[in-house]
């Protein structure tokens, strides 16, 4: 029997208080853990883990709320308008959305971001908290401690704010463990904190004079199932946060090392393309001015040259009057210096052009014999001075053979005066015949030899081998344009030789 005016006094149930703080706890880490993933999906899936992480959080808070409830034991008869608890947990879970998407809109959390975020996530606890008070249905009045219920807000927004800086703001350097748990118990403490100051402020006071001889019996069946349904959906949730949200870490980590690798490939290639762009720019320029050059000097340089060798041939002629012993020496110098430096010149043009791809063969048919006897007849002389004996072997079976006249006299003719200038005795020897679809001409003196080490650097440009040879050797251009004249055959130029026993240049044309 309660008379108007008397204050109900409440019983509590620990086991139900602990159990409704561990659902606040683990519902905490659950719901942090999953809103965490919303910075990393994109598109529908972001949609997907917001609404995850709200409903997992305003669950969490409804079923903890209730919870708390059944352990609040009033010695009255308590019924529940089933309407109003379900519009409570509507309110936890539409708080805590709007709470979560302030936070995780932009990629950079700011601080005005997260307590807006922690007003609505608090706001959530609060809302939902009396809410479902006033689902109660109770024959008593509801009295609230104005002081209380203040501080109870105040501890819901403070420490949620407290929690989402832990969980979101990642400008804060401290461990991940100690991260993840604080947040966690912060959560927690910020929904129990606020329903168990604002229940300690509510006091249920009769209005009538109530006459209860005996409580009949309360059937809190429908709110046991609704409870147990809820704790199952955030057992549910908690298990494909944990899984997916491994899967989605670990599928966005390979991306974003892909997407890194990418970048940074990206950036190498645009480096190494602008450089090489650079370098083709510079060589581009280099080729073009020496192309210009040499193509100056070919006018300014065999001018006075062919002047130089025309009147010494002149003067050696004696046609204009006889010349002295000495007189005859100095011309024939100046002669022989002049017919030098027009090789040279045209030696640097042929390797210009065939350097530019600017040399053009003119194909033909050729009679092989034919070459063979001009190249021997023009180094023949050389040949007789130096005491050597010069040869010629034709294979029988080779007649005609297709290339550029004049370039094949020209292979033919450096390779035979090299062999002259570096034999001391002995012989010289044009050896023709044919092999494995080549046709080849063999240069083959019993000279002093080359070693390995210069034969195979004898082909490139400016190279010199025999320094007691010195004397006796041109510009190192020589081979060099043999070689390239001798591929744009389409064959080469092989070299066989023995220090002291002779050399084998051999020329390959294609049959």
């Amino acid at each position: 029997m309660f008379y108007p005016g008397e204050v109900l006094i409440a019983t509590f149930d620990v086991r139900l208080i602990i159990l409704s703080i561990a659902i606040a706890i683990v519902g905490s880490c659950i719901a942090l853990d999953i809103a965490e993933q919303i910075f990393i999906a994109s598109g529908r899936a972001r949609v997907w883990w917001l609404l995850g992480g709200a409903t997992t959080l305003g669950i969490s808070i409804w079923v903890m709320h209730f919870t708390a409830i059944l352990s609040y034991k009033l010695p009255i008869r308590v019924d529940y308008n089933y309407t109003t608890v379900m519009i409570s947990m509507v309110v936890a879970i539409v708080g805590s959305g709007i709470g979560f998407y302030l936070i995780t809109r932009s990629s950079t959390v700011k601080w005005l971001m997260l307590f807006a975020g922690s007003i609505f996530i608090g706001g959530a606890v609060i809302g939902m908290h009396f809410t479902a008070m006033s689902a109660l249905l109770v024959p008593v009045q509801q009295l609230h401690d104005l002081k209380l219920f203040i501080l109870s807000g105040l501890v819901s927004i403070g420490i949620s704010f407290a929690a989402l800086s832990l969980t979101f703001y990642k400008q804060v350097r401290i461990p991940l463990n100690v991260q993840k748990v604080g947040s966690t118990l912060l959560m927690g403490v910020a929904i129990c904190g606020m329903h168990y100051i604002a229940i300690a402020g509510v006091r249920f006071r009769a209005v009538d004079f109530l006459k209860m001889p005996k409580m009949p019996p309360v059937d809190n069946t429908p709110l046991v199932i609704a409870i147990s349904i809820a704790a199952l959906i955030t057992l549910i949730l908690a298990e494909l946060s944990a899984f997916f949200g491994r899967r989605l870490s670990a599928e966005v980590a390979k991306t974003e090392v892909l997407r890194q690798s990418e970048e940074k490939l990206e950036l190498l290639v645009k480096q190494r393309t602008a450089e090489l762009e650079m370098a083709l720019s510079a060589a581009s320029s280099a080729n073009e001015a020496k192309t210009q050059f040499l193509a100056n000097m070919n006018h300014e340089l065999r001018t006075p040259l062919n002047g130089i060798i025309g009147f010494s041939s002149i003067l050696l002629e004696q046609t204009f009057g006889v010349l002295n012993e000495k007189q005859q020496q100095y011309i024939n110098v100046i002669y022989e210096c002049g017919y030098q430096q027009l090789n040279l010149i045209n030696d640097l043009l042929d390797i210009a052009k065939i350097e530019a791809g600017k040399e053009e063969l003119e194909i033909v048919t050729l009679s092989v014999e034919e070459i063979c006897h001009i190249c021997i007849s023009v180094v023949s002389e050389e040949a007789s001075k130096r005491g050597l004996q010069l040869l010629l072997d034709i294979s029988p079976e080779i007649t005609t053979c297709n290339a550029d006249g004049r370039r094949l006299k020209q292979i033919l003719l450096n390779l035979l005066s090299n062999a002259l200038k570096f034999t001391e005795s002995g012989s010289v020897t044009l050896k023709v015949d044919s092999e494995a679809g080549f046709i080849k001409f063999a240069v083959i003196d019993t000279g002093i030899g080359i070693s390995q080490e210069e034969g195979e650097k004898l082909f490139e440009l400016f190279q010199q081998f025999g320094s007691s040879f010195r004397k006796r050797q041109g510009t190192g251009l020589g081979l060099a344009v043999s070689r390239n004249l001798a591929r744009l055959h389409g064959g080469d130029i092989i070299l066989r030789s023995e220090v002291g026993r002779g050399s084998c240049f051999t020329l390959l044309l294609p049959l």
